[in-house]
């Protein structure tokens, strides 16, 4: 069967429409994110673009903290792995300037020797598992861990990460439908593919090494400013990168793959941000 020619070209123009309005929609998008977002994270001084405000993170942070700390073992006030963590957490949250946002600061310690692990959520939930005290054994080094993961909230590293996400699909979204309205076919559904797994190896992965960079660098912007010896943050992970490659595990090296740089990295840069 085959369409009236003036059909045909009502589908064709519709077409055309179609492209025009996406493209807009794209343009529109990339305008506001550029000239309406612009932010400097504090300490570091890079630029950058938020679309979500402290009071969201901070809800966001809440909520996220609610549900992940209830499947936790979070060790009581009075534990001594507490009193330590919360002294070193307030002794280093005390150096950071009002002018970077109110803070809500929150130290727990959990009790699982199993796991080398910390995190942090806005607006300012720091928590730090036992495991970590195999490598942190000072006051110095587990300062830096806890500094590390302040850095994170100073910078607003959830924010970010919320923004690139939004940013991103909404753009995969629209180029994909612009791929689809002009090859027509499967064309947007694999252009889809394509562009999240480009984004996620080319974009995200290498951005949050990036965040986790700037995190210690501000980390010991901060152990400074509180009286630790930025010197001593390196030691945790010339510890982290001595027991993988103890366990055949090459040392901890960065990877494309990886969300964090690789532990000999680490320990260079905090050597050189330390002096």
């Amino acid at each position: 069967l085959q369409l009236p020619a003036t059909q045909g070209v009502s589908m064709s123009a519709a077409r055309v429409a179609g492209v025009i309005a996406t493209g807009a929609s794209v343009g529109s998008l990339a305008y506001f994110v550029h000239h309406r977002t612009q932010d400097t994270v504090p300490i570091s001084n890079r630029s950058r673009h938020l679309v979500t405000t402290p009071e969201y993170e901070a809800r966001l942070g809440n909520a996220s903290y609610k549900q992940i700390s209830s499947t936790l073992k979070i060790l009581p006030p009075n534990h001594p792995a507490s009193r330590t963590v919360k002294a070193i957490g307030e002794r280093l949250a005390s150096t950071v300037d009002t002018s970077y946002g109110k803070r809500s600061w929150k130290f727990d310690a959990v009790s699982d020797k199993k796991q080398p692990n910390a995190f942090a959520l806005p607006p300012g939930h720091i928590v730090i598992y036992s495991g970590m005290f195999k490598y942190a054994r000072t006051e110095a080094e587990l300062a830096a861990v806890v500094a590390h993961e302040i850095g994170h909230v100073v910078a607003r590293h959830t924010g970010e990460k919320v923004t690139d996400t939004s940013v991103m699909n909404i753009a995969t979204l629209a180029l994909s439908t612009l791929s689809g309205l002009i090859f027509g076919g499967d064309g947007g559904e694999a252009a889809f593919r394509v562009l999240t797994v480009g984004n996620k190896l080319l974009y995200e992965l290498p951005h949050s090494r990036d965040m986790e960079r700037e995190a210690d660098m501000i980390g010991v912007e901060l152990m400074g400013r509180a009286c630790f010896d930025p010197m001593n943050a390196h030691t945790v992970f010339a510890r982290m990168e001595a027991d993988d490659k103890r366990k055949g595990g090459g040392g901890g090296s960065s990877s494309y793959l990886s969300t964090h740089p690789g532990h000999g990295e680490r320990v260079g840069n905090l050597k050189k941000w330390g002096r």
